[in-house]
């Protein structure tokens, strides 16, 4: 991805969802399926899943096959629901204020 510019662009913006939906586009187009490309479209998104897991999900949710295996699209959703079912804890409880915060 750091190798298109439109892509490149987009990441420094912090537009990840569509900085992640044109790298894997540009896999989907210019490398044969198999389990190579399915390999890279899994790290894309798991790297975009680390940036935002919203963005992941919003990719996974436009219904576009980007992972044809089924092992790798498994273990994409379970890391997804396993967020989406993280214990949320209130940022009171975080601790006291420092100066800069207040």
């Amino acid at each position: 991805m750091q190798r298109d510019s439109t892509a490149k662009g987009l990441l420094e913006n912090k537009k990840w969802y569509l900085a992640y939906q044109t790298g894997l586009e540009n896999l989907i187009e210019n490398e044969a399926p198999g389990i190579c490309r399915d390999l890279m479209c899994y790290r894309l998104l798991l790297s975009l899943f680390k940036e935002s897991p919203e963005g992941c999900q919003d990719l996974l949710d436009d219904q576009v096959t980007y992972i044809e295996n089924q092992v790798l699209n498994e273990l994409l959703v379970v890391k997804l629901e396993q967020y989406r079912n993280q214990e949320k804890i209130p940022i009171s409880l975080l601790g006291d204020k420092d100066k800069e915060e207040e």
